[in-house]
């Protein structure tokens, strides 16, 4: 009986593996379309399109790679004092951050767990009683009955 179970569910076991395999064959994956056929119709349209370069930088007024940057007008050390002044403020902000908590919870939580499986474990030490030690393993030392 255990070997006649044995061949049905090795039986139902190729099977299984031969639908498995048969699907696979029929189930052929679509062709997907070549990167580098569509990057080429890309750069083919790229390059029939008329440049408009010229007409876009009339609308705008200055074509950017003409336009110059204008004069500053504060000198370098007013520069220097107002960057100076924004990094004091910035380290103000970081020192006295409103949203800085302290410990993040997991910590805490992380500590809290510890300290109570180390608690448990003492108590059960101390709590616990009865003989330790190699005799309880191998019979000696017990009390006769």
């Amino acid at each position: 009986m255990r070997r006649l179970l044995t061949g049905l569910a090795g039986a139902l076991g190729v099977a299984a593996l031969l639908r498995a395999l048969r699907r696979r064959e029929t189930a052929a994956p679509a062709a997907e379309p070549d990167p580098a056929a569509e990057l080429r119709a890309k750069l083919a349209q790229a390059r029939d399109t008329p440049d408009d370069r010229d007409a876009f930088d009339a609308a705008e007024g200055v074509p950017v790679d003409e336009a110059v940057a204008p004069p500053e007008t504060r000198s370098i050390e007013e520069r220097r004092r107002a960057i100076h002044e924004k990094a004091e403020e910035a380290l103000g902000h970081m020192r006295t951050d409103p949203d800085d908590l302290g410990t993040p919870r997991w910590v805490k939580v992380f500590g809290l767990v510890a300290l109570f499986v180390v608690a448990l474990i003492i108590v059960l030490m101390l709590v616990g009683g009865g003989q330790h030690g190699p005799g309880r393993v191998t019979g000696e030392g017990m009390g006769e009955a």
